[in-house]
């Protein structure tokens, strides 16, 4: 897997339309960290929709092929994340960190089974076509938020962080208030709209703090090269501390744009559900007016 991700930095590295081309405001380290995100990023996707895939037409192992309960599935993935956050990031430990982010993600892909059946019941059918265009939707905004955090000129949207923290203990109060309003509450319909834009603040704070962080790495190892060791501004601890983690900033994003995605995939579902209702209430109308 490091060999195919190293391929496909070198390939975009020596490119015709190389990153300076693009006018990135980034150092070329900057840049190598930031596409080694993007790449295993791109690879979580491709594990969570493959997973959906194949959990829909019954390909998955008997445990992950609807079999299991969602909470089972929930605390598989909690866990998976309890024991990434609790290897080092070290090189030692690379491979068995990007393994559980892959098993973390597979996991996903079979937790959005039951939302996605529901979503195809629900549309007559048309189920792989709302997924396919709320995933597209989410890589277009994933994409469009991501460039806009890349080429802004300063780095001060971290500031948003506490604030997103707070709106997220609110989603949590609404979720809870959603279980007794019901799922077609008022109540529900704005946690979504809210988890919408919360989790659209995460993918640009998360965006913004991997590249402030991985500047401020490779200016320390710079710093260090040059002899300027010697300040307390440049103590070698703060260096390991300050050490860009591209899987850790993946996993971040990944969680970012997940929660946008079911989301969307809750919103297309609500909006489907007047629809059918409609249907069968013309449906018990017409064979009312053919029994009399």
């Amino acid at each position: 897997m490091d060999a195919l991700l190293e391929l496909i930095q070198e390939w975009i590295m020596q490119a015709p339309s190389t990153w300076a081309d693009l006018g990135l405001p980034l150092t070329p380290a900057a840049r190598s960290h930031i596409l080694r995100v993007y790449g295993q990023f791109g690879l979580n996707i491709a594990v969570t929709g493959a997973a959906l895939v194949a959990s829909l037409y019954g390909l998955l192992p008997w445990p992950l092929n609807g079999a299991l309960s969602p909470l089972v599935l929930v605390l598989g993935i909690l866990g998976l994340h309890l024991w990434f956050a609790s290897v080092p990031p070290i090189a030692e430990r690379a491979g068995t960190r990007r393994s559980l982010l892959l098993g973390s993600a597979a996991l996903q892909g079979a937790l959005l089974h039951p939302i996605a059946a529901a979503l195809d019941a629900a549309s007559r059918g048309h189920g792989a076509y709302l997924v396919t265009t709320a995933a597209l939707s989410v890589l277009c905004i994933f994409a469009s938020l991501s460039l806009s955090v890349l080429y802004a000129p300063n780095r001060r949207l971290t500031a948003l962080g506490g604030l997103l923290g707070a709106a997220v203990s609110v989603l949590g109060l609404l979720q809870f208030g959603a279980l007794f309003a019901g799922a077609d509450s008022a109540v529900h319909t704005v946690e979504l709209w809210l988890g919408v834009m919360v989790f659209a603040g995460f993918i640009v704070v998360d965006t913004q703090a991997m590249v402030q962080r991985t500047e401020h790495h490779y200016a320390m190892v710079a710093a260090r090269r040059a002899g300027a060791a010697t300040s307390s501004a440049f103590h070698p601890k703060a260096v390991v501390e300050a050490h860009p983690d591209a899987l850790g900033d993946t996993a971040k994003l990944y969680t970012d744009a997940m929660g946008l995605f079911v989301r969307l995939l809750l919103i297309a579902l609500r909006r489907q559900r007047p629809n059918r209702d409609d249907d069968d209430d013309d449906g018990k109308r017409r064979r009312g007016g053919r029994r009399m």
